[in-house]
């Protein structure tokens, strides 16, 4: 991944593979799709704590014209460390892209209505981080 942004500048991951800033204050968003058999951190509503827990996804049908209904792609988005929970789970700050599907990697890609995407996010929850899973097209 490479770019330039007025807030972090230049950026070239294969010289600077660890933080987009070369400090221990950011961090890479790496959200992609992980199936109910992973485990990834997680913000436990019943303890209201942030744990590793098992993803419950769900899949939805993309309406731009609706918060709930439209989505954000986390993917590799560069974040500011705020804290680090007692157990060890780091949370950052990470802004990213509305309606743009994480797949394909190559270029971005804007999703369109009727789409269907997945994400961990609860039903109602504006622009849930998500990505639609690519259909092969055999023609």
């Amino acid at each position: 991944m490479y770019g330039s942004d007025g807030t972090w500048g230049d950026f070239i991951v294969k010289e600077n593979p660890q933080t987009p800033d070369g400090t221990e204050n950011t961090v890479w968003s790496f959200f992609w799709f992980f199936d109910s058999t992973d485990v990834v951190p997680q913000f436990n509503p019943q303890t209201k704590e942030w744990e590793l827990m098992h993803p419950k996804n769900r899949k939805f049908t993309i309406n731009k014209n609706v918060d709930s209904t439209s989505m954000s792609n986390m993917f590799a988005m560069p974040g500011v460390i705020f804290d680090t929970t007692e157990n060890g789970i780091v949370l950052a700050k990470c802004y990213g892209p509305l309606n743009e599907a994480a797949v394909p990697l190559r270029k971005a890609i804007h999703v369109k209505n009727g789409w269907t995407s997945v994400t961990a996010a609860k039903q109602g929850f504006p622009y849930p981080v998500g990505t639609p899973i690519p259909q092969m097209d055999n023609e």
